[in-house]
């Protein structure tokens, strides 16, 4: 019989992993072994509200609390503790617990800083509303293992004065949410970063004078994913801030850029972006991408909530059939059968194809003929003519019906039998149509098919004919509503 000692730490691990805290703690008693390696999992991740925050006012808890705080803090930054920590996430507390003005709100922040440099292997920070100060940033600046810092509307505290000129960030991936309360962002954060170390970048904050500050940096030549918020319509300086990350291979894009002020836009951004093979935007930009001879994945979606179909197909009007794309996601706000033939004619070697559709309502409680109707008429289409890719290996379709006053679910009725489609006659007609299909699934909101083949031939397939069945079965697929 096999010992504990003789499984290598690294399958415990894995195997540890998908353990609950509690029951990680329950564990961690029961053999020294497990002592020693569930307490890399229990304290991977410390999590720190220093005070709560009213406006822009930093509050802080009653004494009690701080004390408390502090030993807590003393616990994680211990010679035994402090090297398990990986992630750090720094925010100011949500909880109702009466709260206080003081001559000194950073009590608590103030020794977090102090000590940062105790956390010898944390690989992540994330920090939102956080007050720098510039000890705190300086050793923010020196953690030795750091490699992902996501900045959510953080700003520098009061009176605090940090010198940037031998300070630098080498971390792989940075990210700037939210707001700043007090400095600009893009001009604060950026210089700092590395173009030798970067790889992942989001700036889709919409950071003010990045438009300014960009152009005189130097290229980030390793970054290969980019979010960005194009904050002009101007497409000489938005392809000059993309021309700073010729590596870029996954793109996301926001902001109002329309392109058409020269017409040969898309051989612009093919030179600019040599490498792109992922692209997800607007529907307004697709003709400026769509020729890129690298581009297999286009995730695209409309200017609002009203987004339809007759949008996006407009976009592709006198354009040549992209030979490359083999994957496409949209996002519209309403859907018919109909757009399904132009739109497979268009996009001929499609393997995957997602189409998901939030349907918002001026209404406040839908009934159930109402909701059904529009999904349950659409797969019936379906069902008779499946005009898709016959291509097709991955296929999603799904409805989601919101109420926009409170903007979630709208409340209604089980449908009945008879309002159903045939959900497996639907499956049958769509195999027959797109041989190659391993995975479907379609959500018509009060119902639901999930089908997955393996390669080796075993067929997993579940249906939900009822909205409560369907809940569930969705949440039990861990599938998120869009």
């Amino acid at each position: 019989m096999v010992s504990l000692d003789q499984i290598p730490e690294e399958l415990w691990l894995e195997i540890l992993a998908h353990l609950p805290r509690e029951t990680l703690k329950h564990l961690s008693l029961t053999h020294r072994i497990f002592s020693r390696l569930s307490r890399h999992l229990i304290f991977a991740d410390l999590h720190f509200y220093p005070y709560a925050i009213s406006g822009r006012t930093v509050l802080l808890p009653p004494v009690m609390k701080i004390k408390r705080a502090l030993e807590r803090l003393d616990f994680w930054t211990s010679d035994d503790i402090a090297p398990l920590v990986r992630s750090c996430e720094i925010k100011p507390c949500a909880d109702s617990a009466p709260r206080r003005h003081t001559d000194t709100p950073y009590i608590l922040l103030a020794p977090l800083f102090q000590r940062l440099e105790c956390f010898t292997g944390l690989g992540r920070l994330y920090a939102h509303q956080v007050h720098f100060t510039a000890l705190g940033f300086s050793n923010l600046c020196r953690l030795p293992a750091l490699t992902h810092l996501h900045i959510d509307g953080c700003g520098i505290a009061p009176g605090e004065h940090i010198d940037l000129s031998s300070l630098e960030l080498k971390v792989s991936s940075f990210k700037i949410a939210g707001r700043d309360f007090q400095f600009d962002g893009a001009t604060f954060w950026f210089p700092l970063l590395r173009p030798d170390h970067l790889r992942e970048l989001d700036l889709t904050c919409i950071p003010r004078f990045l438009d300014i500050i960009i152009p005189t940096l130097p290229q980030f030549h390793r970054v290969h994913t980019l979010s960005l918020t194009v904050a002009v319509s101007s497409t000489s300086l938005n392809l000059t801030i993309l021309s700073k990350f010729p590596a870029v291979e996954v793109l996301s894009l926001v902001g109002p850029w329309k392109g058409g002020e020269t017409g040969n836009e898309g051989l612009e951004v093919a030179k600019t972006l040599p490498m792109l093979r992922a692209y997800k935007g607007s529907f307004r930009t697709l003709p400026m991408f769509l020729a890129l001879p690298t581009l297999t994945h286009i995730e695209a979606y409309g200017p609002s909530i009203s987004a339809n179909p007759a949008l996006f197909m407009q976009q592709l009007e006198g354009l040549q059939s992209p030979s490359g794309i083999t994957m496409l996601d949209l996002h519209f706000g309403s859907f018919e059968h109909a757009v399904l033939a132009p739109l497979s004619a268009f996009f001929t070697r499609l393997t995957r194809l997602s189409i998901f559709i939030r349907v918002h309502s001026d209404e406040m409680i839908l009934s159930s003929d109402r909701v059904n109707r529009q999904a349950t008429s659409f797969f019936i289409a379906l069902a008779d003519a499946p005009t898709l890719p016959r291509t097709l290996e991955h296929l999603v379709i799904s409805w989601v019906f919101i109420s926009p006053e409170y903007e979630e679910e709208a409340p209604h009725g089980h449908p009945t039998v008879r309002d159903l489609p045939d959900l497996t006659y639907l499956r049958s007609a769509l195999l027959a149509h797109c041989p190659a299909l391993t995975f479907l699934s379609l959500d018509g909101h009060d119902f639901m098919l999930h089908r997955r083949a393996s390669a080796s031939g075993v067929v997993v397939e579940k249906i939900a004919t009822d909205l409560g069945d369907a809940v569930v079965m969705r949440a039990r697929l861990g599938q998120a509503r869009t």
